[in-house]
């Protein structure tokens, strides 16, 4: 018999102890969905749920069929939606004659500062004689210590 579960935040999978992870079906980044006939799947779900981890609930069949028929009328382009990226606020058009002046020639170029300006070069390694080692041996005296 089939069980119907459902996940906060779907992006981020739930493991079982055996490392297999549940990938659980949404159509936001809200909410996911997951149906299985695995009893060990159902049994570890269930404990989840007991322990209140992982953001898992247990649903009914006419809950995940109603989010079947949303998940069909819902276009595929809400997957690609832009998530917020690290680097420069403000992004010039690629067709501003500024903006091509400002950057250097891709040849120069070894990174980019999160401002957008270039860098030309990392800071080289100091040279130094490393450590000295003392390469020679001294047995050391074993006896009874003098008194």
């Amino acid at each position: 018999m089939a069980r119907y579960f459902k996940k906060e935040l779907p992006g981020t999978p739930l493991y079982l102890p055996i490392g297999k992870p549940i990938q659980f079906d949404g159509v936001d980044y809200d909410y996911g969905y997951y149906v299985t006939n695995n009893g060990y799947e159902i049994a570890e779900l269930l404990k989840c749920i007991q322990r209140k981890s992982g953001g898992v609930s247990e649903i009914t069949e006419e809950e995940y069929n109603e989010w079947l028929k949303k998940k069909n009328s819902t276009p595929l382009v809400r997957l690609q939606q832009q998530r917020p990226s690290i680097g420069p606020q403000h992004r010039r058009s690629p067709n501003s004659l500024d903006a091509a002046a400002a950057v250097p020639s891709a040849a120069n170029v070894v990174g980019v500062m999160a401002d957008g300006r270039a860098i030309n070069s990392f800071a080289q390694p100091q040279r130094s004689e490393g450590l000295q080692v003392n390469r020679s041996f001294v047995k050391p005296k074993v006896g009874k210590i003098p008194s």
